[in-house]
């Protein structure tokens, strides 16, 4: 297996994955199918008007990110971020660079408000 490969999580498959992907090539299609599309996702026309917006702008090299404020360079991969505190109010989305996107929502998953009350009993 190629270095950074794993085997595919699905069970009893046998496939490697590549490092960026989740699953092999095969249920990385059947993955993909169960997510729906961007619009069942809550990507519809209001959304993709919005970031073909931002799009026409980071073109232009006049964009900085969200989350660092650096620039954001057009040939770069990024993300039309959401507002932490209002994921669907558009009115608050703007571009952040890929990583700055991804490792905020990590963050955010790991804050103890966002995984809920701790389960374990009081102390006593």
């Amino acid at each position: 297996m190629p270095k950074g490969w794993r085997p595919c999580p699905k069970a009893e498959c046998p496939e490697p994955t590549p490092p960026a992907q989740r699953y092999c090539d095969a249920h990385m299609v059947e993955y993909e199918k169960s997510r729906g599309t961007k619009a069942e996702r809550g990507y519809g026309a209001d959304y993709q008007r919005l970031r073909l917006k931002w799009a026409l702008r980071i073109a232009k090299g006049i964009v900085n990110c969200r989350r660092c404020k650096r620039w954001i360079n057009p040939a770069e991969v990024w993300h039309l971020d959401h507002d932490d505190r209002d994921r669907n109010d558009l009115k608050l989305a703007a571009p952040s660079h890929e990583l700055c996107n991804l490792s905020a929502g990590g963050k955010a998953s790991h804050r103890e408000d966002a995984r809920g009350p701790d389960p374990s009993p009081p102390p006593f």
